[in-house]
């Protein structure tokens, strides 16, 4: 690598940390980021996920990091800082993958810049929340078994397999990438193929092992948080919904500049790789860095489509994987551009993309920062620290709260009423009364009953409480504060 080569890495890397640092400080909370939040620090309190509350992902995330969740801001500046770290280790694995793979300085400098400058990365990567941790663990997976391919070696296998387990102890969808590195690592292994296959199976296990207990444990209820909720969590499923629901996502998609620039130039790469013969035969989709990179862009993308509705943001859970594909043929697409365009022309068309790329963070920056968007204000940092210094002020931290953002109380270390960790009573679930609490989870019928019974001390609302327990709030509190769209009542 040339001095200037590596100047210009080292400036990506610092530009990316200090990206990610800075959005981290100053963007609003994640309306469910206030849900992990809260539910880390429920096992940091000693609780049970799926037996004493409800949570719909597998149990990784929330368990390695319990013990950092116990002390309101300052545990979600930590938690915080976790995930700006995996961000910035998402990155340097992707620049480590694009030069192991393409075998090109350039090309791999390119992918940090595309990567670097993503507004969607950047907002994804500056919340705790599971899918930079899964992003992480993604890449992580690819880049151990990229090494094994080339050196052969057992350790490499290990560490893939022990990336794997975590990604998918995490997140659960990602089951599916099990056959598909299974696979590759069955064709790529010469000799001691039996010894080689049982180390990366041996390798899954430390991480499974907890979540296989818990699937004994608590069968019902963890089946139902973890797989089920994700496909019932809209009332209208319909064919005609469920269609229109991902067109509608995926024109939002390709509306963002960056990310149809993305889609472009992978799919023009795909093509490119097609017509050169490096992807010939099926073969070659598991044991060539070029397949192995597609296989986990199409496998991913297509499970990230199961759940209901889906969610422009899912995109961040493979765009790497489209930069990778990219890199593969950035040199091929730079020597056509040269071809085509003179040097003046040339440079205005990388201008123009690029110019477009950095437009892009505009939207990301207001949406996420100043939080433009109608029912977002209630999330900016100052306003969260508004609410809880409020609930500080009209009860004691020993208090039990109902609040309908999950949020709050991990801020304020209040306990919150049992079957709203997560705040689940706004998702019209097909379930009844004794549905909701087998899984510990509030309807309309138990919040009624606990502010009848005046359980929690406070009552923190958006706009103005629901109507099936409105008249017996009204009746058992005072209103004891009100914002632009947050009322705080307590317990008379």
């Amino acid at each position: 690598m040339a001095p200037k080569q590596k100047y210009i890495l080292y400036e990506l890397l610092f530009l990316n940390l200090a990206i990610l640092v800075l959005f981290a400080a100053y963007r609003m909370i994640g309306r469910d980021e206030g849900f992990y939040l809260n539910a880390t620090r429920m096992v940091g309190l000693g609780k049970t996920l799926y037996i004493d509350f409800f949570y719909t992902q597998l149990m990784l995330m929330p368990t390695v990091f319990s013990s950092l969740a116990l002390s309101g801001w300052q545990s979600f500046w930590i938690l915080r800082g976790l995930a700006v770290a995996a961000g910035f280790l998402s990155a340097v694995l992707l620049f480590l993958i694009v030069l192991k793979a393409s075998r090109s300085i350039r090309a791999a400098l390119i992918a940090l810049s595309m990567y670097t400058f993503s507004g969607l990365i950047i907002s994804v990567h500056t919340m705790y929340e599971p899918l930079v941790f899964a992003h992480f663990l993604s890449l992580g997976t690819f880049f151990f078994w990229l090494r094994f391919r080339e050196s052969g070696r057992l350790l490499d296998v290990v560490l893939a397999g022990l990336f794997l387990s975590a990604l998918i102890n995490h997140r659960a969808i990602f089951i599916i990438l099990l056959p598909l590195y299974l696979w590759a690592i069955i064709l790529q292994a010469r000799d001691r193929r039996l010894r080689t296959v049982l180390s990366f199976l041996f390798a899954l296990i430390p991480f499974a092992v907890p979540a296989l207990v818990m699937m004994v444990r608590a069968s019902g209820s963890f089946f139902f948080d973890t797989f089920i909720f994700q496909i019932y969590r809209e009332t209208d499923r319909s064919l005609g919904y469920i269609i229109s629901n991902r067109l509608t996502t995926l024109i939002r998609t390709v509306l963002d500049p960056h990310l149809l620039i993305i889609l472009v130039l992978s799919i023009i790469s795909l093509r490119y790789l097609i017509k050169s013969g490096k992807l010939r035969t099926r073969r070659d989709l598991f044991v060539t860095p070029q397949g192995m990179a597609l296989m986990n862009l199409l496998l991913i993308a297509a499970v990230y489509f199961v759940p209901h509705p889906i969610l422009r943001h899912y995109v961040e859970q493979y765009i790497a994987f489209a930069i990778i594909l990219i890199a593969f043929n950035l040199e091929t697409m730079l020597e056509k551009v040269r071809a085509l365009w003179k040097p003046l022309g040339r440079r205005l068309i990388i201008t123009v993309l690029a110019a477009l790329y950095l437009i892009s963070l505009v939207p990301y920056i207001a949406i996420n920062i100043y939080g433009i968007r109608k029912g977002d204000r209630r999330y900016l940092l100052s306003e969260v620290k508004k609410i809880t210094e409020q609930m500080l002020e009209l009860g004691r931290v020993s208090d039990t709260v109902l609040c309908e953002w999950a949020g709050y109380p991990f801020f304020t270390g209040q306990m919150p009423l049992p079957g709203t960790e997560i705040v689940g009573f706004h998702w019209p679930l097909p379930l009844d009364h004794a549905g909701y609490m087998k899984h510990k989870l509030a309807d309309a019928v138990y919040l009624r009953e606990e502010v009848v019974k005046r359980t929690p001390a406070l009552v923190v609302t958006v706009n103005q409480p629901a109507d099936y327990y409105a008249a017996e709030l009204i009746a058992g509190y005072n209103k004891s504060y009100q914002s632009d769209v947050i009322s705080i009542y307590k317990r008379r």
